[in-house]
């Protein structure tokens, strides 16, 4: 039955390989796929393979022993952070094809566990050796490195697979089961605070008064002694093969990583008996349909819709409702509100801390100066969710530019509402620090100056923003071939090609619409400058908010006529 199964994966690696070989013959995906390959090569590949040819074995020498330490304490935070927030979703997930062939096949529960451990392997392995294309140059041996690295990926996924079938187990009323769950979270716990009492106490008051150095070498000193050391020493134990230079050396490191991924192994197999039926007779249920229906989730309404209005509004209130119940006008005045506070109260009293002040401030400018760019690639509960429902959308009594304008408001006030805020706390921290004015000789800029600034700014991000989504939402209309829809998001080098080029386009374009609004703008904004001082800002603002929003108008109504006409079937589907 083993060669059964590895007959099945290597025919499943195989053909999943030549269909994205085949689907190459498409220009979307040859195009993507180039792009991709030569962002990979010049962006890693090309510096790690000259790294890999100029650098001599063992180059690495006392840096190992920071590696392993500092290497140990990320897995076990990995591990304590799995506890602490454990992964919801089934550890072994079965598709619809394994549960109709293989639950039906006599085969016991048993092999079909090992057969998922045996397929998740292949992604593991790639996972190993894209980890050393892009990092593993600095290795003493390549080999040892993807060897290395496999086996702690292995054991690192063996071990969360058996973290959540425990915790499954602590949810059991009572046995035997419910006992032996409780050993490894015990074993767990007594560890963690052990190590926070003897090795982070000790050092983070060093960090907060030494030098990066004295505190690098006091974390190593207390690392290696003592109950760190063995508390550690599993986690050093599956860093040591990446490490190892050379064969012997790898077959010396080897041995208790695998006996570490033995004991993982039967760990998780030794939880099998209810949990693995269970979890199997689920998606035996979902495969044939008998799956019971979701719990309906209640959520607030972020505002209440009227029976008559606007149908764009009514798109708005379907928008926002699908963000989630964590996104209202009552959570974001509740975080929003102390920020704003906190902001006010510590740029009143900045003559003692303005150093501190001035980066908060700068970093508050650029995640404002950053939003409006990155955030409508991010934020995609618009047209780009909803195209793969066309063939729902086509049946609204609704025009294609009123389906256009309505899935725009959502993003654009979401991403503008977040620069907003960045815009009004970089203003309340500045209050008491001076800031010069455009020139040396001229005077400090005043609250009524700064003021200014931040409303020009305030009032030209939401125009930019909607350029962007404008642009955005356009690809998807006007090339659906080559727009993934839904919430789902493509994979591989193809589909990072075009990303890329889908996101150089957006900028080119961006470009070439905020050009004209930036020459008008700037033009009145110099004269109103000199006239009235940075007050002269907001009608040049207002102006070229304007402009941006008159060219969003007239291509949204060009789009609304391609939408009208688009063919639900030319949507491209997610994988």
């Amino acid at each position: 039955m083993t060669s059964a199964f590895l007959y099945l994966v290597a025919c499943s690696l195989k053909n999943r390989v030549v269909r994205r070989i085949r689907r190459l013959k498409e220009p979307k995906y040859l195009a993507g796929a180039v792009v991709g390959g030569l962002y990979l090569y010049f962006a890693f590949f090309r510096q790690q393979f000259r790294t890999m040819r100029r650098m001599p074995r063992g180059v690495m020498g006392p840096a190992v022993v920071w590696v392993q330490a500092f290497g140990a304490v990320a897995l076990w935070l990995v591990v304590l952070l799995a506890w602490i927030f454990p992964n919801r979703r089934p550890p072994l997930q079965f598709s619809s094809a394994e549960v109709q062939f293989l639950f039906t096949a006599p085969v016991s529960r048993r092999r079909l566990v090992h057969y998922k451990l045996l397929r998740s392997q292949i992604g593991v392995l790639f996972s190993a050796l894209m980890a050393l294309l892009v990092g593993g140059g600095a290795a003493p041996s390549r080999l040892s490195f993807v060897l290395g690295l496999w086996l702690l990926l292995a054991t690192l996924r063996l071990h969360l697979i058996g973290l959540v079938l425990s915790r499954a187990s602590l949810m059991e009323p009572g046995g035997r089961r419910r006992v032996r769950a409780w050993l490894p979270l015990g074993i767990t716990a007594v560890a963690s605070a052990v190590l926070v009492a003897t090795l982070a106490v000790p050092v983070v008051p060093v960090i907060m008064h030494a030098t990066p150095g004295a505190a690098a070498e006091k974390f190593l000193e207390q690392a290696a002694t003592g109950l760190p050391a063995l508390i550690l020493w599993p986690f050093k134990a599956l860093i040591r093969p990446i490490l190892a230079d050379g064969p012997w050396a790898f077959l010396r490191a080897a041995w208790p990583a695998l006996l570490l991924l033995a004991l993982n192994y039967a760990w998780v197999m030794a939880s099998d008996a209810r949990l693995e039926q269970a979890a199997m007779a689920s998606e035996r249920r979902r495969s044939e349909g008998r799956v019971r229906t979701p719990a309906v989730a209640v959520r607030r309404a972020p505002f209440t819709l009227a029976s008559q209005g606007r149908p764009e509004l009514a798109i708005l209130w379907k928008n926002l409702l699908m963000i989630g119940r964590y996104l209202s006008v009552r959570n974001v005045v509740r975080f929003g509100a102390p920020l704003i506070g906190i902001a006010v109260a510590v740029g009143a009293g900045a003559s003692q801390h303005a150093g501190g002040l001035v980066t908060a401030a700068v970093f508050c400018l650029v995640l404002a100066a950053v939003a409006p760019l990155m955030g409508p690639q991010m934020v995609r509960n618009d047209l780009r969710s909803d195209l793969a429902h066309l063939t729902i959308l086509k049946t609204w009594p609704l025009s294609g530019e009123a389906i256009i304008t309505g899935e725009l408001l959502a993003p654009t006030l979401l991403v503008s509402g977040f620069a907003w805020l960045c815009i009004l706390l970089a203003l309340l921290l500045s209050i008491g620090i001076p800031i010069p004015g455009l020139h040396p000789d001229d005077a400090l800029l005043s609250g009524l100056d700064r003021l200014a600034l931040a409303a020009a700014a305030m009032l030209g991000i939401p125009a930019v923003v909607v350029v962007q989504l404008v642009i955005q939402n356009g690809m998807a209309v006007l090339f659906p071939g080559w727009i993934v829809t839904g919430p789902s998001r493509p994979r591989g080098i193809e589909a990072m090609g075009q990303q890329m080029l889908l996101f150089a386009g957006t900028i080119l374009l961006l470009a070439i619409g905020l050009l004209p609004a930036a020459v008008v703008a700037g033009i009145v904004g110099f004269l109103a400058y000199w006239i009235a001082g940075w007050v002269g800002l907001l009608p040049a603002a207002l102006l070229f908010a304007a402009i941006l929003l008159a060219e969003s108008w007239l291509v949204i109504h060009a789009l609304g006529r391609v939408l009208d006409r688009t063919d639900p079937s030319a949507v491209e589907a997610a994988e």
